[in-house]
């Protein structure tokens, strides 16, 4: 600017794209100011604020750039490629708000098959929190599973605007947006560069199918982050009967000692009725819980089963949906190496 390089239009754009650089800075530093506070970990919406600002401010110089390499010309035959993208390219940057949202939760790392969420088209627990809305930006079921729709109605969106102009002809400065999108260019087929990384953690089995995974937008998953400090956890309850209190207090211990369980608590009595042989029962039993990791769900099952005195004991897996994190961290401390001491 002060040797006269940069001169007319070309001079408040300039200035604008500095300022919103300095901006960009001054966000940052609020969302990390976020994370210093009860727990090293930011908000998500400060997250997904800084990110936004970040694709904004990429979004502007490409366009000061191509508004310099490639003059626009008005041309008719853009029309229909130029509200395909006016549409295409604010649905984009919703979709990496969504996966904004998505990286601040941790919300990646609750369910890692698909397309079914713990052998659901519908997750449980969709819209738990009140109001409804929270749902989309707390609950992080709800931000997963609506982050994969999004996903999918982006990939097909696109790949229908990458057919569509294939037989279209437009000018090089709106190809260069379709290519951006990476929907056309020298390799019809490659839809772009949305990189989806599907990183499982946990294997889990027993009556609690859910696995942790990590679905981004080619952003930073934070996986080094420990599974304690994310809102849903590796931690699993798990619940049993028992027929009677010295059963029950016998399993806990064994599998304690055996470290498939960090701790285990007996609850007695309680009264349970149910359909056994065809007839309705009722019988007084003793309940054990036991907090222990999702990969060790199959290895302990087993281990109950085999010291069990029921047929078809009960044995239900549940997730830890956050807690305490120190708490959390010493149930991964006390059950550290299980798995592969049971894999032996």
């Amino acid at each position: 600017m002060l040797t006269g390089r940069i001169s007319g239009p070309m001079m408040p754009r300039m200035v604008a794209l500095f300022v919103l650089g300095g901006l960009q800075g001054l966000l940052g530093w609020f969302m990390v100011q976020s994370g210093l506070v009860d727990r090293p970990d930011v908000s998500q919406y400060r997250l997904t604020a800084h990110l936004g600002l970040a694709v904004l401010i990429y979004g502007y110089m490409l366009w000061i750039a191509l508004a310099l390499l490639h003059p626009s010309t008005g041309a008719a035959k853009n029309a229909t490629a130029r509200a395909g993208l006016r549409l295409l390219v604010p649905w984009v940057f919703i979709v990496i708000l969504s996966g904004g949202f998505v990286a601040g939760t941790d919300a990646g790392l609750t369910y890692n098959t698909f397309p079914l969420m713990d052998g659901r088209w519908v997750p449980l627990g969709l819209f738990d929190h009140t109001p409804t809305v929270i749902n989309f930006f707390e609950n992080t079921i709800t931000i997963q599973f609506t982050h994969r729709l999004f996903g999918i109605a982006t990939v097909t969106a696109v790949l229908l605007f990458w057919l569509v102009h294939q037989w279209i002809p437009v000018d090089e400065r709106v190809s260069w947006w379709i290519n951006a999108l990476g929907v056309r260019g020298d390799r019809p087929g490659v839809a772009g560069h949305c990189h989806v990384d599907l990183r499982s953690t946990r294997a889990v089995g027993g009556n609690a199918p859910s696995r942790r995974d990590d679905l981004v937008l080619h952003g930073d998953p934070r996986a080094a982050r420990h599974a304690a400090n994310q809102p849903m956890s590796a931690a699993r309850f798990v619940y049993i009967t028992a027929e009677s209190r010295d059963e029950a207090v016998a399993i806990g211990r064994a599998l304690v000692q055996e470290r498939l369980a960090a701790c285990a608590n007996v609850i007695d009595p309680v009264t349970s009725i149910y359909w056994w042989e065809g007839a309705v029962q009722e019988d007084a039993e003793v309940v054990l819980v036991l907090k222990t990791q999702a990969d060790l769900v199959t290895p302990l099952t087993e281990r109950v089963k085999a010291l069990h005195s029921y047929a078809c004991p009960c044995v239900v897996a549940l997730p830890i949906d956050g807690g305490n994190p120190a708490y959390l961290q010493w149930i991964a401390d006390q059950t550290t190496g299980a798995s592969a001491r049971s894999d032996r």
